[in-house]
């Protein structure tokens, strides 16, 4: 991943550079003006648009070239930090950081695996396995490499762990920002971040909602602002074994045929989470169709592509599920229903599917833009209690046309 991220970039951000200057008529050794560097880093922006705004090589080179380095290189920057100089030795120096760039995130990463354990040969598929570490106390750096690890292999899981409540919610508050569900039937009663699955009454009331997931779906897609990461702590296991299933939907999308994917190219889907509502006690004596209108009206049904651009790898990905994918925009109901039908026959085969199985101390963080889940059943009679967080990246769910001029984070390692 590290060798093609600099071949693009390196690539990519030189053309942008040499074709600016050749427009202006200008030939190194230049200096630009604010002005002139302002509409050039905007150029670039909208020509790579994922670029780390804390380490990108890019952001280090513009530093150091505005900086005073005469004394090193003697170049004439004539002291301003608002002009930039542009010679044969600010490239060779922009690709030397590069290089080192690379360099400087592999030693990262090797240095976390020296306090972390990882084990990235875990699935021959998705996921990789972190032991040895101590998540109360982990860092920035660790979180940072668990959030690129989330992003390359789908998801991570934690082996054995024993947080509390609060350390729990800490822990998701340093990957990002917890969500509140819409839905407060689902809260802890002391920690409305955490969504209780639970089928055992806690001081004797209700403890959040038994028999929650049991379809193929991916967390929030009925929301217009669909949940990036899930987090999942269980707190008690059946006593037989408990499952949870996966779909990698960027790779089912890779291996989608030709005549398939032309069903849905440009199209958008529709997701509404009113069918998967579970009545609640303030619901006797309401007709069946005055409960669902009254849900509608809360989350109306949403909209997103059937192909969607991940933020940070670029990747594609085939954004729809079975549980709350109901249309798609602009066909009619027997059309639609028959493309579905052709979809998800093909998505949901079984060498699709990754089991992840269960033991206790498991913390599992996944992706919802790339994995669809499904929980499994849990036996009659034994009990089941897992804490689910949602978490914010801080980034779009997905890129549109609009995001193609922002930065973010690059998956650089």
């Amino acid at each position: 991943m590290a060798s093609s991220w600099r071949k693009i970039s390196y690539r990519v951000i030189q053309e942008v550079i040499t074709e600016f200057l050749g427009e202006h008529q200008l030939t190194p050794p230049v200096l630009l003006n604010p002005e002139q560097l302002k509409t050039l880093k905007r150029r670039i922006s909208k020509a790579y648009p994922f670029v780390d705004r804390k380490y990108h090589p890019y952001k280090v080179w513009l530093s150091e070239v505005k900086a005073n380095l005469q004394a090193l290189q003697g170049l004439p920057i004539h002291g301003s930090h608002h002009h930039i100089m542009f010679d044969d030795w600010s490239f060779d120096r922009f690709e030397d950081l590069f290089h080192n760039h690379i360099n400087i995130k592999n030693n990262l990463l090797c240095s976390v695996k020296k306090t972390m354990k990882i084990n990235e040969s875990y699935s021959e598929c998705i996921g990789v396995e972190v032991s040895e570490v101590d998540i109360v106390s982990i860092d920035e750096i660790e979180i940072n490499t668990i959030k690129q690890l989330v992003y390359q292999h789908k998801f991570v899981v934690f082996r054995n762990q024993n947080l509390n409540e609060d350390q729990y919610l800490e822990f998701a508050s340093k990957i990002g920002k917890p969500q509140i569900y819409p839905q407060d039937n689902y809260h802890h009663p002391n920690y409305p971040e955490i969504f209780v699955s639970s089928n055992v009454a806690k001081d004797g009331k209700k403890f959040g909602v038994k028999g929650t997931g049991k379809y193929w779906h991916t967390d929030c897609a009925f929301l217009n602002n669909p949940l990036p990461f899930t987090m999942l702590y269980p707190q008690i296991l059946p006593n037989s074994i408990r499952e949870t299933y996966y779909m990698d939907m960027q790779q089912i999308y890779k291996n989608l045929p030709a005549n398939l994917k032309s069903l849905i190219d440009g199209k958008y889907m529709i997701h509404e989470g009113k069918w998967r509502y579970k009545v609640q006690e303030w619901d006797i004596d309401k007709a069946i169709i005055d409960i669902m209108s009254d849900f509608e009206k809360k989350f109306p049904p949403a909209k997103h592509p059937a192909i969607i651009t991940h933020p940070v790898t670029g990747a594609k990905i085939l954004y729809m599920s079975r549980g709350f994918t109901t249309g798609i925009v602009g066909l009619d109901r027997e059309t639609t229903q028959q493309i579905l039908s052709e979809l998800f026959s093909f998505i949901e085969r079984e060498e699709n599917i990754y089991t992840h199985l269960w033991k206790d101390g498991d913390i599992l963080l996944w992706e919802n833009r790339t994995l669809n889940h499904k929980a499994s059943i849990v036996p009659e009679g034994q009990a089941s209690v897992s804490f689910r967080i949602g978490i914010d990246d801080g980034l779009p769910f997905y890129l549109t046309s609009k995001d193609m001029g922002q930065e973010y984070p690059i998956l650089a390692s």
